[in-house]
């Protein structure tokens, strides 16, 4: 890039934008450019490269997808690419937490939204479910951009995790695993993104009992959307994908192991 421009103008045709900032999140983004070909342009910034310049995007998709690590880039860098970002959209950050003290908040790196993330395949993870929810369905009951951003708004950040299962109750199961995953107090929750993917397709009647069952576990100002996949080449027979905010001022449950004990039938 020319370092003499003040900003470098990016155009797309409408694929959805991805910056990723520092090495460990140029590989999550490589990921799913491997994964989603054709349908993402992905902005890469190398660690320390100080010759990258701020894009904006013109014509873009509404969606923006800003990974980084947080030791990957300094903190005064990663803002000026979620300003410039975040013209005409919502910028989603997506943060690698590789040492819990260096986090940070939506409002320190001006983005909509923060979700934090403990490592790579988190990332790609989280990421991979982001695209699938809000960008790339073609349900129409699925929820879009202005969806995810109501059901958290407000929210400084969120936590992402994913449980798995197999056999009798798969589905309750991998909902819960998932859930203490994020380490929160279920009825703390504020808002709750849920990606359901399911080996065959005769699961999906179990969906609305394990969904009734979640809601039934958090409070009653908590906001909840899900959106349920079948996927024949999965391993397990049921994986679920968990977006989640809790209100202010709570605290973490530790190692919530009562949830499992709670979900299981007598």
């Amino acid at each position: 890039m020319n370092a003499s421009k003040e900003m470098e103008l990016y155009f797309s045709s409408g694929k959805v934008p991805v910056l990723a900032i520092g090495e460990t999140a140029v590989r999550a983004a490589q990921e799913m450019d491997a994964e989603f070909v054709g349908r993402l342009d992905v902005y890469v910034v190398r660690e320390n490269d100080k010759e990258s310049l701020p894009v904006i995007f013109v014509g873009m998709h509404p969606l923006r997808l800003l990974l980084y690590s947080s030791n990957g880039i300094s903190l005064k860098e990663v803002p000026k690419f979620a300003a410039a970002a975040k013209i005409g959209g919502t910028v989603i950050a997506v943060e690698i937490v590789e040492h819990p003290a260096a986090s940070h908040t939506s409002g320190q790196i001006g983005v909509d939204m923060m979700i934090r993330t403990e490592c790579l395949a988190e990332c790609v993870q989280v990421t991979r479910s982001l695209l699938q929810l809000l960008a790339f369905s073609q349900d129409p009951m699925c929820p879009d951009v202005d969806d995810a951003m109501a059901l958290f708004g407000g929210a400084d950040y969120a936590k992402v995790s994913t449980g798995a299962a197999a056999g009798k109750q798969a589905l309750s199961k991998a909902i819960a695993i998932a859930m203490q995953g994020t380490r929160w107090k279920t009825s703390s929750l504020r808002g709750v993104l849920l990606d359901i993917a399911c080996k065959d397709e005769s699961l999906m009647e179990e969906i609305s009992d394990a969904v009734e069952k979640l809601s039934a576990h958090t409070g009653e100002d908590c906001n909840m959307m899900f959106f349920a996949h079948a996927n024949p080449e999965m391993v397990d027979d049921v994986k679920a994908t968990l977006i989640v905010t809790r209100g202010s001022g709570q605290k973490s449950k530790g190692n919530a192991s009562w949830l499992l004990e709670e979900w299981e039938d007598p």
